[in-house]
């Protein structure tokens, strides 16, 4: 990893205005990153994160999420899944969602089959884990809606858009029809998902989609705001 990737401050990982480059798009990476057989090392993927140019601008990159990873090993003195699941999982008794890999999870991934890839593990705390769209649901609940996980003055500051005027840390802002909401998706392979919260009303959507592109997840989640809008139970 190039010296000055170091130099990256914490708040602009969080809020991606660390001007590095996204290690997926590393020639290297691409290389393999569809061979379901190959193994990840933190050492290759740090190496594929580069400096692009100053920090300050936002500009999503995995990388924020992968440096993020490996800050928590060292300071913690653990692996990244076993504090996940110290600190967020069992306390919100998500008893469905890992970051390590379960045999009991995998034999559920819908559709059914493994995954075309090996992003599953601690390394890639950008999103390689495995959960149920319940889980997910009770976790920005958790977050956003009884707001039992985090300190106000913490969720305060995620809810405070950076320079995009939309993103936070970690969480963006978005409209879905006439609704404003708050949260995240994401695309790994064959799965999309995206998750947000309508912060009046206090209600959080989950939704995750196999077999869809990128878009899939957003897609099946705006009929599913229509529908609550005209039942009253979004206010938008």
């Amino acid at each position: 990893m190039p010296g000055d990737v170091g130099a990256a401050t914490i708040g602009e990982l969080l809020g991606h205005t660390s001007g590095l480059t996204d290690y997926l798009a590393d020639p290297a990476v691409q290389r393999v990153i569809g061979d379901p057989r190959h193994r990840w090392t933190e050492a290759e993927l740090l190496r594929a994160i580069h400096r692009r140019g100053r920090p300050g601008a936002y500009r999503y990159t995995n990388s924020d999420y992968v440096l993020l990873g490996a800050i928590l090993r060292r300071t913690g003195g653990r692996r990244t899944g076993a504090q996940l699941r110290d600190e967020v999982l069992r306390p919100l008794h998500l008893t469905h969602t890992s970051l390590d890999r379960e045999p009991a999870l995998a034999r559920r991934f819908a559709g059914g089959g493994r995954q075309p890839n090996d992003h599953w593990g601690e390394l890639f705390s950008d999103g390689g884990m495995a959960g149920t769209a319940r889980d997910v649901t009770r976790f920005f609940d958790s977050l956003l809606v009884g707001r039992t996980l985090l300190r106000p003055t913490s969720v305060a500051r995620m809810l405070t858009p950076g320079p995009s005027g939309s993103y936070g840390l970690g969480l963006a802002r978005a409209s879905v029809g006439r609704c404003r909401v708050w949260g995240h998706s994401g695309f790994y392979a064959d799965w999309t998902t995206i998750a947000v919260t309508q912060l009046q009303a206090g209600v959080t959507i989950t939704v995750l989609v196999r077999g869809s592109h990128k878009g899939g997840a957003a897609q099946v989640l705006r009929p599913i705001v229509r529908v609550l809008r005209r039942r009253h139970v979004l206010p938008c």
